[in-house]
């Protein structure tokens, strides 16, 4: 250590102390004559170097003119800093409002109508069905004659056309219509959210806090939350959130928060809100 073997000071036994509010610490003590231990305004003692390095300490008084500093570490000394001292992902669910043209079932059938005003017209057809309205106006302007089974037809046949099931659409979209006329606007949509809780050393390189901010607003499918966040599904005891198909669905990345929790260690939590369905004009397409 630096300052084994100087005369007049010397490092004795290190001790383990535990906080149940920031866990297991290692605390070096030094004694020596005062005017070797500081004070902090003169240079090369313990005091002026461990609040340099930001390192929590305290006087301890022995007999006049002697002094322990004991300084408190949040790490081991192997501690590899490149890596986080705690690493730990969670996973907090709940419950939003969303309009019904939202439900991923018929957001999906809606992707599957080209050209866009194709797509403008089914909905305006549905909407004016819901109003007891008999037409509709095209993009070209015309006023065209519609009922329910003629419109479930022309859906059935744009979403084979474009590689999807069409008679399933058809099916989900005079379900759709059944529940509009009963007055169903909405639905309950259960929300998750991964949430990553890591605590890094002061002195840590920048990679854990430049790695906190990269992919901000980018989404993540469940293998690239793996390979570039580093989230292991084996070691949490959770099941990750599915679709009603079993699909992995979608992890949106939110703004990184810093908090100081001491003098030689900082707090960051990330959220990864989940997605059953995602615009990629909104987000564009997931890494």
């Amino acid at each position: 250590m630096r300052y084994a073997g100087v005369t007049g000071v010397v490092e004795l036994t290190p001790v383990r102390e535990y906080d149940p509010r920031s866990g297991v610490s290692r605390v070096r003590r030094f004694k020596g004559p005062r005017e070797l231990m500081g004070p902090e305004t003169v240079p090369g003692t313990i005091e002026s170097d461990l609040k340099n390095l930001g390192i929590k300490y305290r006087e301890e008084e022995t007999d006049p003119g002697w002094l322990i500093v004991a300084a408190q570490y949040s790490l081991e000394e192997n501690q590899n800093l490149e890596e986080p001292l705690t690493d730990v992902w969670e996973l907090d669910g709940g419950r939003v409002e969303s309009v019904l043209w939202m439900l991923p079932k018929v957001a999906r059938i809606m992707d599957y109508i080209q050209p866009e005003e194709d797509k403008a017209f089914a909905r305006q057809a549905f909407d004016a069905l819901l109003r007891g309205e008999r037409t509709a106006t095209n993009s070209a302007g015309v006023n065209i004659a519609i009922d329910l089974k003629s419109l479930l037809v022309a859906i059935s046949t744009a979403v084979r056309a474009n590689g999807g099931d069409g008679s399933a659409a058809a099916t989900t979209m005079r379900a759709y219509y059944g529940e509009r006329i009963k007055g169903v606007d909405s639905f309950p949509l259960d929300t998750y959210v991964l949430q990553r809780t890591r605590t890094i050393a002061l002195k840590a390189p920048r990679s854990p806090w430049a790695d906190a901010s990269a992919n901000v607003n980018k989404l993540y499918t469940a293998a690239s939350l793996s390979a570039i966040e580093g989230f292991d599904a084996s070691s949490v005891p959770f099941t990750l959130p599915r679709d009603e198909n079993g699909g992995e669905g979608y992890y949106l990345k939110g703004s990184p928060t810093y908090k100081l929790l001491g003098p030689d260690r900082w707090k960051i939590t990330q959220s990864y809100e989940w997605f059953e369905y995602y615009s990629v004009f909104t987000y564009g397409d997931a890494l």
